[in-house]
């Protein structure tokens, strides 16, 4: 089997395999709402532990997103045409950001003004 085939397989599994956990958590949420209720509660103080950790931890890599590394890539120049990003940090604080909207929507009102 070639390398693509055992690629198209296996995003082909992944897939399926996404889609039938989900299958399942439907099924368990129409028959026990209780359980959803808690494990969504659960999951969502596991979220914002995460979130804490994330928060505290020292998420630089080393390297600018463009690849390369920070020291000596500092401040922005003609030749860099960029301001040197850490892209441990960069990503970081991206999944930060998609926890926070995920706990702290943004509603909007009756007039969708946010």
């Amino acid at each position: 089997m070639t390398d693509n085939l055992r690629k198209q397989d296996s995003r082909f599994f992944s897939r399926n395999a996404a889609r039938s956990e989900r299958v399942l958590l439907e099924a368990r949420v129409m028959t026990d709402p209780e359980w959803a209720v808690e494990e969504l509660a659960h999951l969502r103080a596991l979220l914002r532990s995460a979130l804490e950790q994330l928060e505290q931890a020292d998420h630089h890599d080393g390297y600018c997103m463009c690849g390369e590394p920070m020291a000596g890539h500092s401040g922005m120049s003609a030749a860099l045409a960029h301001v040197p990003a850490d892209s441990g940090e960069y990503h970081a604080r991206q999944l930060m950001d998609r926890i926070r909207q995920h706990l702290h929507p943004v509603r909007e009102d009756r007039h969708g003004t946010g």
